[in-house]
């Protein structure tokens, strides 16, 4: 059944509208936080000496406007191909890419021993383990499954390598109370 024609005319516009609001605050949270990790985890952190005439502004509004551009290209492909397609294409990306970075997460938060140079290690092997997973046939869920225990295990044996170069009081659970 059709909502909108159940409603009366006033109603129902309200209610498209409110779908539109809704999407377009989730759009615009997704790209000023683009944005805003891209100008502070990059430019500020490695970049800063390079970019000093770009103001944060500045740069930030680049990157909204090259990431709302990427993801415009990237929903119009989606949108003209096969829906299948799109549902298992979400899934292999998410599996490569999200499920290790879930995996940094649970090593960051549950260990004492994870260092940033161990994980980042993990991070990679994970996403290329998971890559040639999913080229194997391999089920998009136990991608994800074998990148999350990659992504861990990996980050926590090459953490024993590298030495713990930060402080890491009340940043795991281990020392929450510290």
């Amino acid at each position: 059944m059709n909502v909108v024609t159940q409603l009366p005319a006033g109603v129902s516009g309200l209610v498209i509208a409110g779908i539109f609001v809704a999407a377009q605050s989730t759009i615009s949270s997704s790209l000023n936080a683009v944005a805003s990790r891209f100008v502070v985890d990059f430019k500020q952190r490695y970049f800063n000496h390079a970019f000093r005439k770009i103001s944060d502004v500045a740069l930030a509004r680049w990157v909204i406007i090259i990431s709302g551009l990427l993801a415009t290209c990237v929903t119009i492909y989606f949108v003209t191909g096969n829906q299948s397609s799109t549902w298992e294409i979400f899934l292999a990306v998410s599996g490569m890419f999200g499920v290790p970075v879930a995996g940094l997460f649970v090593l960051g938060i549950f260990t004492k021993r994870a260092n940033s140079k161990g994980v980042l290690i993990g991070f990679l092997i994970s996403v290329v383990i998971s890559f040639i997973a999913n080229n194997m046939g391999i089920p998009s869920l136990l991608v994800a499954t074998i990148a999350l225990l990659s992504s861990i295990v990996f980050g926590y044996l090459f953490s024993f390598i590298f030495k713990q170069d930060k402080n890491l009081n009340g940043l795991t659970i281990y020392s929450l109370n510290k």
